[in-house]
C-alpha cells in the first residue's frame, strides 16, 4: 500500500426519528472561542462544519489528502474544503482538540464520536435493564410453529387491537 495514501474516512449521520427531538441530538460547543452548533453524530469520524459558517472564513484553514467517504462509499474528496488543525472543542468544563473539517453544502455541523465522548455530551447508561416475558409462544400460538411456519390465512393488516392491558404492542386479528 503507497505510505502516501490515507485510510478513507467515513461520514455518517444519525437521522431524527421525531422533529420534536431535534434539540436533544444537538449541543453547543465553543470551537476555538466561537458558539457553534453541533449535530451529535456519532455515525462520524471527523468534526464537520460548514465552509460558509462565519467565523470560518478569517482563520487559517490548511489543504488535506485524505479520502472522505460517505454512506456506499461514495467519494466526498470534492465536498472537502479545508482542515482546521487541532481546534480547541469546549463543553462545559471538558475541553478536547481535534481537527474541524470544512465541507461545502453542509447544512448541519457534524461532531465526531471521540469529540462526543471527550466533552462528555453522551454517556452511555450505566444499568440496561432487562424485560422479561413469561410468555410461551408456542403454547399460545401453536399454528405458527407447524411446518414451515405459513398461516393459513395471510393477516389482515387492518384489523389490530390491544393485546393486553398495561402491555405494549398490538396482535394482527387474523
Amino acid at each position: 500500500m503507497d505510505e502516501n495514501v490515507a485510510t478513507p474516512i467515513y461520514l455518517g449521520e444519525v437521522n431524527e426519528v421525531d422533529s420534536n427531538d431535534s434539540d436533544f441530538w444537538s449541543a453547543d460547543v465553543n470551537v476555538n472561542h466561537h458558539r457553534t452548533e453541533f449535530k451529535l453524530d456519532t455515525g462520524s469520524k471527523i468534526c464537520v462544519v460548514g465552509s460558509s459558517t462565519p467565523w470560518m472564513k478569517d482563520l487559517p484553514l490548511t489543504d488535506t489528502n485524505i479520502q472522505f467517504r460517505g454512506p456506499g462509499g461514495v467519494s466526498l474528496n470534492h465536498l472537502i474544503v479545508k482542515i482546521l488543525p487541532r481546534a480547541q472543542l469546549k463543553a462545559w468544563k471538558c475541553t478536547h482538540h481535534e481537527d474541524i473539517y470544512a465541507m461545502r453544502n453542509q447544512a448541519k455541523n457534524l461532531l465526531s464520536k471521540s469529540a462526543i465522548q471527550a466533552l462528555e455530551l453522551l454517556r452511555p447508561a450505566s444499568t440496561v435493564y432487562a424485560v422479561e416475558s413469561n410468555s410461551d409462544f408456542k403454547t399460545e400460538f401453536p399454528e405458527l410453529f407447524k411446518g414451515l411456519g405459513l398461516l393459513k390465512d395471510p393477516p389482515k393488516r387492518n384489523m389490530m387491537s390491544k393485546r393486553e392491558e398495561g402491555r405494549r404492542g398490538y396482535e394482527m386479528l387474523g
